[in-house]
């Protein structure tokens, strides 16, 4: 288990490498899918970044925490070659 702490510009929150990692799918579990006993899902994170409410699920808000949490994910996965990584929502609503 890990947890980044990630700072940017909050009026522009795109990322520059973006486009390199938008096309990978990962798993994600989101806040709404945790509360509502559900499973995770597959999603790409750039389809991620597009969602907008807890009703779409996975919202991850921007390029920039997409680009963040992909390179995560690819770090995580480089160093156990058997591992799977699972986004999850830190947050979920009470």
């Amino acid at each position: 288990m890990a947890e980044i702490e990630h700072f940017c510009d909050p009026s522009d929150k795109s990322h520059p490498k973006f486009d390199s990692v938008k096309d990978i799918e990962v798993t994600l579990y989101s806040a709404c899918n945790q509360m509502n006993g559900e499973l995770p899902e597959k999603r790409k994170i750039g389809d991620a970044v597009k969602l907008v409410s807890c009703s779409n699920s996975h919202r991850l808000g921007n390029n920039n925490r997409g680009f963040v949490r992909m390179t995560a994910i690819l770090l995580f996965l480089c160093i156990s070659e058997n591992a799977t990584a699972t986004l999850c929502e830190k947050y979920c609503f009470t």
